[in-house]
């Protein structure tokens, strides 16, 4: 009976941490079909960066090694989460359970050693020497993507569920009262990637300032010294 009751609070609706923040929007909580979605679209960009990193090294390197068990761990959590939310949908009725926080604070934080090792492989390995300057830009475009999307959860996440939120925006004067929702924080993540750090929106807690230095730190490197790379392939 006690475990029925556990499993059954864990499986309770989700809900913010805080009603509303300074810019007066209130927070929806991020939806588990909206995470699982970019889960999907992530996964696929990082199983593809893993079948182009495979041809530089051989089967048998740790770096191979290292690359396959991020893809593996990252493909466990994703079947995971899958089995989750359709017990979640299926059974209890309920659009996002509270469980589906603590998953997805491990996933992300998965997905982003994910994305910091394939960026780290693709700035300062030596097997990619050879590389045409086509395979190196593809490769580039991709881990871009895949950084982009990782941190529009941490920023959707840590918004909805922090207490205090963290993320103010400008309220759009032809609708005053409309929340912010998952394309606000892309916006915000590919600007972030883009210029090095927000544009309008300003960064109130310090875990977000601490997401927005981070992004920004693998954007700068990435950019810099995987675009050199670029220009020294003949």
């Amino acid at each position: 009976m006690g475990r029925q009751l556990s499993m059954t609070r864990l499986f309770e609706a989700l809900e913010g941490a805080h009603p509303s923040s300074v810019d007066l929007f209130w927070r929806p909580v991020l939806q588990l079909s909206t995470f699982l979605t970019v889960m999907v679209v992530v996964k696929l960009i990082n199983l593809v960066l893993t079948a182009r990193m495979e041809a530089a090294f051989a089967h048998g390197s740790e770096r191979y090694q290292l690359l396959e068990v991020g893809a593996a761990v990252g493909t466990f959590l994703l079947v995971v989460f899958l089995l989750v939310a359709l017990l979640s949908w299926g059974f209890f009725k309920v659009a996002t359970p509270q469980i589906a926080l603590p998953m997805m604070i491990l996933y992300l934080t998965v997905a982003t050693c994910n994305v910091a090792a394939t960026a780290a492989t693709l700035v300062l390995s030596t097997h990619l020497v050879h590389v045409s300057q086509a395979h190196l830009v593809v490769d580039l475009a991709l881990v871009y993507a895949m950084l982009v999307l990782v941190f529009s959860l941490w920023y959707q996440l840590a918004d909805g569920h922090l207490r205090g939120g963290g993320l103010d925006f400008p309220r759009n004067s032809a609708y005053p009262d409309q929340p912010p929702n998952w394309f606000d924080y892309l916006a915000v993540s590919f600007f972030t990637c883009s210029t090095f750090g927000p544009t309008i929106e300003v960064a109130r807690t310090r875990p977000v300032k601490a997401l927005l230095m981070l992004e920004t730190g693998i954007s700068m490197v990435v950019l810099v010294l995987a675009v050199a790379r670029i220009i020294q392939v003949n």
